[in-house]
């Protein structure tokens, strides 16, 4: 009898630490998707950011001034320090603008 009270104790015991062990691993779990998300979100607006800035969108439109949005992605690039490369590519894919963060020192790719 004491056996058997002793084999309840440890299948409960065991049934708790489950249980702690699955409600843990789900809130990780949700950690890990907020933090994504949050990331994603963050990503999405430094491209709208990009995509909209006059300049960019001067420089798209008409053509001109290439060197003023390298300039603003570079202090873009610098002040972020997230994105190795920043690039604009044309609807053919051509590489018109590059940036690349350079372990902190921003450069402008030819």
């Amino acid at each position: 009898s004491l056996l058997l009270a002793f084999a309840v104790y440890k299948q409960k015991d065991i049934i708790n630490d489950k249980n702690f062990l699955e409600q843990r691993q789900a809130a990780l779990v949700k950690i890990g998707r907020d933090l994504t998300i949050n990331e994603l979100e963050q990503i999405v607006a430094d491209i709208k950011y990009l995509n909209t800035s006059p300049l960019f969108l001067e420089y798209v439109n008409n053509g001109m001034d290439k060197n003023s949005v390298e300039d603003e992605w570079m202090v873009f690039s610098d002040s972020k320090m997230k994105y190795d490369q920043l690039r604009y590519l044309d609807d053919q894919g051509n590489e018109l603008l590059r940036i690349n963060y350079n372990k902190g020192r921003p450069e402008i790719i030819p």
